[in-house]
């Protein structure tokens, strides 16, 4: 997966995962063929990214969330310029939105459809 940014030309976001899953391990920035930036994350029991921390150790980021991922703190450092938006596995914020790919915090439940063979 991975990102790029009008405002930035040139500039480029991609996620390393766990093999097989959808963990994130790492964020690798790169401006051109150069790595700008490489950072770790670092996450619970259920996947949910908890920490990020740059090439040194240092943590960048933290976030508190309640028990189905609603956001209920976040902090970054000095060294974080983005907003970190991945979430529980497979899931990415969309903060224009305020939903997530697949869940809703505020409500603790997955969106859904109409049944299967309701009248619409």
């Amino acid at each position: 997966m991975g990102e790029h940014d009008n405002t930035r030309p040139g500039a480029a976001v991609q996620y390393v995962y766990e093999e097989g899953s959808y963990l994130p391990l790492a964020r690798v920035e790169s401006q051109g063929n150069a790595v700008a930036g490489l950072y770790w994350y670092h996450g619970g029991l259920n996947g949910l990214p908890e920490q990020v921390t740059d090439e040194d150790g240092r943590r960048v980021w933290r976030g508190v969330f309640s028990a189905w991922g609603r956001t209920e703190q976040e902090s970054g450092g000095a060294h974080w310029h983005v907003a970190q938006n991945l979430r529980f596995q497979g899931q990415y914020l969309d903060r224009d939105q305020s939903v997530r790919n697949g869940l809703e915090p505020r409500i603790s439940v997955v969106p859904q459809g109409p049944a299967q063979g309701s009248a619409g």
